[in-house]
């Protein structure tokens, strides 16, 4: 999201989040090697903006299909990238809360396509149960300890951090709201929680991630957070076209468009 102050609508911009200031939004995928952790440029961008304020709008996109939310940008995003490497061995969506879309389990995965997600929702299990209570009710599985730095921004002083993991294969069942009953029913994947039990601080520890990739030991969980772990690439990605870098936000040109295409060529 790129927010802009002193332009005007129908330049290419539009209301954001707050509904208030205007800006477009950009939803980039950047393609890292899974070995090297080398990146090799941006595999896909989307860029629009919402072309009317409507305060109900929140309330309507439940009812609309999937392909005409904004969330859809998920999915296309998956696809576009199929098509352009589908020479790769493997391809592994590394997404936030934000791509936590039923739509998207049941529709990206193939035999060379897998994700790991940030959970953003507790879902119902096939079981009846859910997922949150079901994970955890797992045994840790394994323990770790990683070095968190100070952060004077957040006010935050360096620790050690013990990290308990925990680890379950769930079949997790179609939301009752969703639209597209001939969508399936079920959709197996394995949930991984990486969390500090023995500490409460507001900067605490606490990963539930989502994947499709099989987790079936200690090592296989721990391989899933060093994946999610990759996200923090595309974190730098907008600090460096945003505050720390480009300074999209302040740029002197008058119009949307003109905004979006400096977007690109940064």
């Amino acid at each position: 999201m790129i927010t802009t102050i002193g332009l005007k609508k129908g330049t290419g911009l539009g209301t954001i989040e707050d509904n208030f200031n205007l800006g477009f939004f950009l939803h980039a995928s950047l393609v890292i090697d899974a070995f090297s952790d080398t990146v090799l440029g941006c595999g896909d961008a989307q860029l629009w903006h919402r072309v009317y304020d409507d305060p109900k709008r929140a309330s309507k996109t439940r009812k609309m299909p999937i392909e005409q939310k904004e969330s859809y940008k998920w999915i296309k995003a998956c696809q576009n990238i199929q098509l352009k490497f589908q020479q790769a061995r493997s391809i592994t969506f590394v997404e936030d809360r934000d791509g936590d879309i039923y739509e998207q389990f049941v529709s990206v995965l193939n035999t060379k396509s897998h994700l790991v997600i940030r959970i953003g929702k507790d879902r119902k299990l096939a079981d009846g149960g859910k997922l949150f209570s079901s994970l955890d009710e797992q045994p840790c599985c394994g323990r770790y300890v990683i070095d968190i730095g100070a952060e004077r921004r957040k006010k935050r002083s360096s620790r050690k951090a013990t990290v308990e993991v925990r680890y379950k294969r769930v079949l997790l069942k179609r939301p009752a709201d969703n639209y597209n009953k001939t969508m399936a029913a079920e959709v197996q994947m394995y949930v991984v929680e990486a969390v500090e039990k023995q500490y409460d601080g507001k900067d605490k520890i606490c990963w539930r991630l989502i994947t499709s990739h099989e987790v079936n030991s200690f090592e296989d969980a721990l391989h899933i957070i060093n994946i999610y772990r990759k996200r923090w690439y595309i974190e730098q990605l907008f600090r460096l076209l945003k505050k720390q870098g480009f300074a999209m936000e302040e740029t002197q040109l008058e119009t949307g468009w003109a905004i979006r295409k400096l977007c690109v060529l940064g």
